[in-house]
């Protein structure tokens, strides 16, 4: 079903669980989007989210103006880059009495940026993207790619919450 995240076209408390998976970033209004995704969910379900903090971002490079160039430009593709920090506490203030919450790192090791299908960057890292918001270069990351030396970390944050 493609739809709106503001307004999905279901009745009210009529899911056990709902999942959304790194969607309320890109959203003009997180809490608005969890909201929504909260009326759907019956007495006694679940609501389960992940989203990325792409203040974690993270390239290892040897020259640290270009890693923070990386992650800055993160900051500034995602309409909400930290929404994920908010998560626990906007998922609480919307009934859920038990919130558990996990922290993951995901970590790409490697990174052909001469394969067509990875030319904007790894399976789930889009370096040229990202880069492009601040005009950033990485040839010099794709060179170190090439030598088996890339490296880029990001946290994910879930929270799975009953809702009363």
């Amino acid at each position: 079903m493609l739809g709106d995240i503001a307004r999905v076209p279901l009745r009210d408390e009529c899911a056990a669980l709902v999942r959304a998976e790194r969607v309320l970033q890109w959203t003009a209004d997180p809490t608005a989007a969890l909201t929504e995704l909260r009326r759907i969910v019956a007495p006694g379900g679940w609501l389960a989210v992940t989203d990325t903090d792409w203040g974690t971002l993270c390239v290892e490079h040897p020259d640290a103006a270009t890693a923070d160039r990386i992650t800055q430009a993160a900051l500034r593709w995602v309409p909400h880059p930290r929404f994920a920090r908010d998560l626990p506490p906007t998922i609480a203030a919307l009934g859920a009495d038990d919130v558990r919450v996990r922290h993951d790192t995901a970590t790409i090791t490697a990174w052909d940026p001469d394969d067509p299908a990875q030319h904007d960057g790894p399976p789930g890292l889009p370096l040229h993207s990202i880069a492009g918001v601040v005009g950033a270069d990485l040839t010099s990351v794709a060179a170190r790619a090439r030598a088996g030396e890339f490296r880029a970390e990001v946290s994910l944050v879930t929270v799975v919450a009953r809702l009363h």
